[in-house]
């Protein structure tokens, strides 16, 4: 294999050599512009799930973004005609992160729709809870159904509260 130490960097997500190596203007002019054996240029390697050895980010779709924010990196600082590039299975860099990243994007969109039922649960229960304090009142009433705590400004700080939790 044809390999720099660009390509290493890229493959396997090192982020700070490749900012090291990308402020080397005279060396990485030249990386950057290099081919593989497999006609692979540097967004193929980005494409390649492989070697995600990088991955910083908890959960598949901040995994995911964080893949597509890193493809884009190299996009920005690889010359323009290498994006379209076809490699020797006949494919663009772009194709081939979406087939290899393709199981990726199913186990995110299950992710994203398993977070947003729990979220969607907790809002309820905070919703009941708001609900019920909003129609029960501090320290109760008494015979007449005057609030024993009216005068106090606990009992308005809680009022105002409340109004402002219902109204959000």
């Amino acid at each position: 294999m044809n390999r720099n130490i660009l390509d290493v960097a890229v493959m396997y997500r090192q982020k700070k050599i490749f900012d090291f190596v990308k402020q080397q203007e005279i060396p990485f002019a030249r990386l950057r512009r290099v081919v593989d054996n497999s006609s692979n240029s540097l967004l193929h390697h980005v494409a390649d799930v492989n070697q995600n050895s990088g991955v910083t980010k908890p959960g598949p779709a901040l995994q995911l973004q964080e893949e597509l924010q890193w493809f884009e990196v190299v996009q920005e600082v690889i010359p323009d005609h290498y994006v379209p590039l076809l490699n020797d299975d006949g494919k663009t860099a772009r194709e081939c992160f979406e087939i290899s990243h393709k199981e990726q994007l199913k186990k995110a969109q299950k992710w994203i729709k398993e977070t947003s039922q729990s979220c969607s649960t907790v809002a309820a229960l905070v919703a009941t809870v708001v609900f019920a304090a909003a129609y029960t009142v501090p320290g109760g009433s008494d015979e007449n159904g005057k609030p024993n705590f009216i005068n106090s400004p606990y009992f308005l700080i809680f009022t105002v509260s409340d109004v402002v939790s219902l109204a959000s």
